[in-house]
């Protein structure tokens, strides 16, 4: 492989300033390709890592918004038939109570 460029081995400093050059080369390809070969594999890994990140940030927000409105949803919900239950119970109570306060006023008058 280095000895390439040496032709036939007899060609003195020549030959072997060849493949003095062939080994640079080859070695600055090398480096070449593993430098580009790793910033390729680390700007992957970012991105990668980036998306992840806001995919699972966008869904625990969302997420965090679903249950936080399903949960005042059902407050109200509840609340509000809570306090007509109530309003309802009370007024039939009132309603009644008056009903039989009258009859009985009646009756005894």
């Amino acid at each position: 492989l280095f000895g390439g460029g040496g032709g036939g081995g007899g060609g003195g400093g020549g030959g072997g300033g060849g493949g003095w050059w062939w080994c640079w080369w080859w070695w600055w390809w090398w480096w070449w390709w593993w430098w580009w070969w790793w910033w390729w594999w680390w700007w992957w890994w970012w991105w990668w890592w980036w998306w992840w990140w806001w995919w699972w940030w966008w869904w625990w927000w969302w997420w965090w918004w679903w249950w936080w409105w399903w949960w005042w949803w059902w407050w109200w919900w509840w609340w509000w038939w809570w306090w007509w239950w109530w309003w309802w119970w009370w007024w039939w109570w009132w309603w009644w109570w008056w009903w039989w306060w009258w009859w009985w006023w009646w009756w005894w008058w």
